[in-house]
């Protein structure tokens, strides 16, 4: 057991006996003190904390002069109705308009099923209202959003469920609700192609998180279905946010032979490249193309109104809350569970390129 972690270190002791408990790996007489001390690398005071945890909740209960012993009967930690949807500060809060949509989502749901959610989006902060009561856990699971800090979110899954919305790389354990990103991205580069485009921009985030790399997919599938070559140099990658967004499209407009059209991996990322592309005296859709992902509420606002793949926001979080409480009643999700289709919304920022239209 590494004690390097946010936790206490008797918690985490205490959250892998009660699951070897509730696994049946301990049936009768429980270990030792010296035994657990050997096995875990820990002193015996904080074996020691662990264990009268374990009494308290009647889990095991000691025998004068014969040992400790498993409970015949074990006891279900108390729910709380209560779930934490956590997004760190600097993914912006809910002050992005995707984590704002889905804790709304994630809010109706759970009035309508007499849960409680609440939002944090400070670790420490996190901690502190997890751990608060020391001897019982005060909620009933996490889902959280663009979160990378994996030590921590390796202990706090061992002790209670964590969902993820969106992929990243950060817990292959960890269940995430997730969009089909790639048939999405794959049906907007694909329509671009159906207008007479060929040479086809795309700007992307970072693809540490996994929505970029699928994104990416449909991109590169959409491209070799119409049996366009793959550049290169039509491929920039960046934040994900709208003054990168425009750094991407100024690269993009430097190529000698720059594309007619440009397909952006989120909204913000296309309102970025429009404002350079407009910066630049070129006119959307008439020289540039433009289609974004997200359909945040100002794609429809922005002058011309941006064609965009839709992810249903407040969506995403009731289906979240619905996965998590089926994971605190011990369900198995599918993966039919977990993802939610794309739509493809048609504004006015797309037309054919120029070449076809002077023909």
């Amino acid at each position: 057991i590494e004690m390097t972690s946010f936790i206490p270190p008797y918690i985490k002791i205490g959250a892998l006996l009660k699951k070897r408990i509730s696994d049946g790996e301990y049936t009768g007489k429980f270990p030792s003190t010296n035994d657990l001390v050997r096995e875990l690398g820990v002193s015996p005071m904080t074996v020691n904390k662990a264990v009268g945890e374990l009494v308290r909740d009647g889990l095991i209960y000691r025998k004068i002069g014969s040992g400790t012993f498993v409970a015949t009967r074990k006891k279900e930690r108390k729910k709380t109705g209560r779930i934490i949807y956590f997004v760190p500060d600097k993914a912006y809060g809910l002050r992005h308009p995707f984590h704002a949509g889905v804790f709304l989502g994630i809010t109706k749901a759970a009035m309508d099923s007499g849960h409680e959610a609440i939002f944090q989006d400070r670790e420490d902060n996190l901690i502190d209202m997890l751990f608060k009561n020391k001897s019982e856990l005060n909620f009933d699971g996490i889902i959280f959003s663009r979160w990378d800090n994996r030590k921590m979110i390796d202990d706090v899954s061992k002790i209670l469920p964590m969902l993820e919305i969106g992929i990243s790389n950060v817990n292959d354990r960890i269940p995430s609700v997730h969009f089909d990103d790639t048939n999405g991205s794959f049906q907007a580069v694909k329509y671009l192609i159906g207008l007479g485009h060929r040479r086809i921009g795309f700007i992307t985030g970072y693809m540490t998180w996994k929505e970029g790399e699928h994104r990416f997919d449909g991109y590169k599938r959409a491209l070799q279905e119409a049996g366009i070559p793959l550049d290169g140099k039509l491929v920039v990658e960046d934040e994900w946010t709208d003054p990168a967004g425009c750094r991407c499209a100024s690269r993009l407009l430097q190529l000698d032979e720059r594309p007619s059209a440009i397909f952006c991996a989120s909204d913000h990322m296309a309102f970025g490249a429009m404002s350079c592309i407009k910066e630049k005296g070129l006119m959307i859709p008439g020289d540039i193309s433009i289609i974004g992902f997200n359909n945040v509420e100002a794609s429809s606002y922005v002058s011309p109104a941006l064609t965009t793949v839709e992810i249903p926001f407040q969506e995403t979080g009731a289906r979240a809350l619905q996965c998590m409480i089926s994971m605190v009643g011990g369900v198995t999700l599918s993966e039919e569970d977990l993802t939610l289709k794309t739509r493809f919304i048609i504004r006015n920022s797309c037309c054919s390129p120029k070449s076809w239209r002077e023909t």
